[in-house]
């Protein structure tokens, strides 16, 4: 049976200038082989885009357009179009991302395969250039792994059946960490028992900015916010992260760096590099050592608990 989905697209990241733009992600959806009648394109509008989308809409005639209240976080966005969503299956993806024409069929063919999977993911790839495939290996913590279970949601390139989303009450987020909100998805999901499951082959692109200085703010958000996660946790196990902050950077950051560095020089060379290209990871681990430090720079700043400067 094929299921109905609706496939969420946010605005929060509809960058100007970029290589993938909302039109483009919009016509990838519209190019998928799955049935167009078992399909429905939700955009949550940001109040910030709400006159480029009035330009752009009359080519869409298609897109549920959703106009989301003013000062919502990225993950609220989603929210809001969960919450319009009528598909058996909500999909997510955002402003900057590209998907080829077979993803909806395999981000959904995992659902016939065990009826405790909730969620599927799919292998996130970010767009050809040189530093973007270390930022492939250091952040896209299942880029390598083969068909199975996963112990971990992320935002992107995932697909939820609608009742266990509404259910765990995806992206009611009130916080302000963009990427820590999937560490809460996770617990509820795994609590209630569903399973999370990976599918390698559906894939997609996301678009962003790999200039040193995005790695750097990057590196330092990433420090900073999991020192503030942390301390947000009033859980037994953590009591260390509350009584001595100023300690962790130090404990911390040591086999960070080394598991950073094992993905990196192990398992860059499974992510579709060809035999004569494998001398590039060794060069993406000396690249990437100088600007892990500001990811201690992150830590150290958050266990003084001063504020750090986010990426846009």
């Amino acid at each position: 049976m094929t299921l109905a989905v609706s496939a969420i697209v946010e605005t929060t990241t509809w960058h100007e200038g970029g290589a993938i733009d909302l039109p483009d992600a919009l016509e990838a959806l519209r190019a998928q082989r799955y049935p167009s009648e078992k399909v429905e394109i939700i955009l949550v509008v940001d109040p910030a885009q709400a006159r480029r989308w009035a330009a752009l809409a009359p080519r869409f005639p298609e897109v549920i357009a959703v106009e989301a209240p003013p000062g919502l976080s990225y993950y609220q966005s989603k929210g809001i179009g969960l919450r319009r969503a009528r598909g058996d299956v909500v999909t997510y993806v955002d402003a900057d991302n590209w998907i080829p024409p077979d993803w909806l069929d395999e981000i959904t063919r995992p659902f016939a395969r065990d009826e405790r999977i909730a969620v599927v993911l799919g292998r996130m790839r970010y767009r050809s250039a040189f530093l973007s495939r270390m930022w492939d290996a250091v952040w896209w913590m299942h880029a390598y792994d083969a068909e199975g279970p996963v112990d971990r949601v992320y935002a992107t390139n995932s697909a939820a059946f609608r009742r266990a989303a509404l259910a765990e009450h995806f992206y009611d987020d009130p916080r302000r960490y963009r990427g820590f909100w999937e560490r809460t998805l996770t617990d509820r999901l795994l609590g209630a028992g569903h399973t999370l499951w990976l599918n390698p082959r559906a894939k997609f692109t996301h678009d962003f900015d790999v200039s040193v200085g995005y790695f750097v703010r990057r590196a330092m958000t990433r420090g900073y916010g999991f020192i503030a996660l942390r301390q947000e946790y009033p859980r037994e196990r953590y009591w260390l992260f509350t009584k001595l902050p100023w300690l962790m950077p130090w404990i911390i950051y040591p086999p960070l760096l080394a598991k950073d560095m094992a993905r990196i020089l192990m398992k860059t060379p499974r992510l579709d590099l060809a035999w004569w290209e494998w001398w590039k990871p060794p060069i993406y681990a000396l690249a990437w050592m100088p600007i892990s430090v500001f990811v201690l720079a992150g830590m150290v700043m958050a266990s003084l608990r001063l504020p750090v400067v986010e990426p846009p």
